[in-house]
């Protein structure tokens, strides 16, 4: 159970990390808050929003997902918020670090503006 609960925490603070730099650039290009929504299909999770004309500001959103999990994790230890489960939030927000591979999505947005 306690698995569960760290995987359930990181999936969203990978979200969260998408969601604050992609509303933070939306407001910076003088843009719609509005065009950035969380969405929920099957049992996916995503945040979906408008490309930016800076790539830099698509990377950094790309980037911040599979980072999040860690800074975020990072914070609760050494705060000491949820002791018994933080942990295994730490662990597995290594293993978001996956995400950052070019086979998936994030990976994908990151090759795509580097280049």
């Amino acid at each position: 159970m306690k698995i569960i609960i760290s995987l359930v925490i990181t999936i969203i603070f990978h979200e969260f990390g998408h969601y604050i730099f992609a509303v933070l650039f939306t407001l910076l290009s003088n843009k719609k808050v509005n065009t950035v929504e969380i969405v929920f299909k099957k049992l996916k999770i995503s945040v979906v929003h408008d490309s930016f004309e800076n790539k830099n500001y698509n990377l950094i959103v790309a980037l911040a997902g599979p980072i999040m999990p860690l800074i975020l994790s990072s914070i609760m230890i050494l705060i000491g918020i949820l002791p018994q489960i933080n942990e295994s939030i730490y662990l597995i927000s290594y293993i978001h670090l996956i995400f950052l591979t070019s086979i998936f999505t994030d990976g994908k947005n990151i090759k795509k503006n580097l280049f």
